[in-house]
């Protein structure tokens, strides 16, 4: 007994005779501004595979499906990166990369005012456009902050005052190394945050901007000793006790 397979392979119509268990192979054409989507058999998709083989059992009839294929031309808008469209089904969901730009956030790819991606370049709905669209990235500045440091030392009647102090703004999660100054006749403690908390001990310190910051690098009276002949030279604090060797 021989079956007949009827296959709508989206380019032309083939008839097989086939016998029983003996397997077939069908593969869906290439489809100008057409995206291939299954093969369906009786009103359900059987494979989404463009070359499909199955096992004939019976007289059917297979038929390639496809939707309409649209371009996304990007546009990345203050971003330095150049993207090639994208083709996206209708109906179909899709996503887009995500373009980088320092100190922004990215709000996601926009046509005009309506947005058609979230912030990781995932769709929000199907595309349903009957046409070729261009999207644009869009941005938001991540916030500004204020970074001060200052360099505090102890003057001649014991009081704490300012030798240098500078500012900068810097946006948020970004990196900042503050460098102790050297003062004359001081050495330098540590870096200090606005509660007088000792952060770091070292001339150089990186930390990371979230808010408006205010930091002090300390210093305290120093002395500078030469031993000629002998051990003990270096820089000493008021009030050490050295021993020369």
């Amino acid at each position: 007994v021989l079956y007949k397979i009827t296959v709508d392979n989206g380019a032309e119509i083939v008839v097989y005779e086939k016998a029983a268990d003996e397997s077939l192979t069908v593969t869906a054409a290439d489809k100008k501004n057409m995206i291939f989507v299954g093969w369906e058999y009786e009103g359900k998709t059987v494979s989404s595979d463009k070359t499909y083989t199955f096992t004939v059992k019976e007289n059917a009839s297979l038929n390639a499906k496809y939707i309409t294929s649209y371009k996304i031309h990007l546009d990345a808008g203050l971003a330095d990166a150049e993207y090639e469209a994208v083709t996206v089904g209708e109906g179909q969901d899709y996503t887009l990369p995500v373009p980088v730009l320092e100190n922004y956030y990215f709000l996601g790819w926009y046509d005009g005012i309506m947005p058609y991606t979230d912030e990781n370049g995932n769709s929000l709905k199907p595309f349903s456009a009957p046409y070729d669209v261009t999207l644009k990235a869009e941005f938001r500045e991540k916030p500004v902050y204020t970074v001060i440091w200052q360099s505090i030392y102890t003057d001649e009647n014991g009081q704490e005052a300012v030798y240098a102090e500078e500012s900068q703004t810097k946006h948020l999660d970004e990196q900042v190394t503050l460098t102790a100054v050297a003062v004359p006749d001081n050495r330098f403690v540590g870096w200090y945050d606005e509660n007088d908390r000792l952060v770091s001990q070292e001339t150089d310190y990186t930390f990371t901007v979230t808010s408006d910051v205010t930091f002090r690098a300390k210093y305290e009276e120093a002395f500078t000793v030469s031993v000629l002949f002998g051990s003990g030279s270096g820089t000493y604090a008021k009030g050490t006790v050295i021993e020369v060797k």
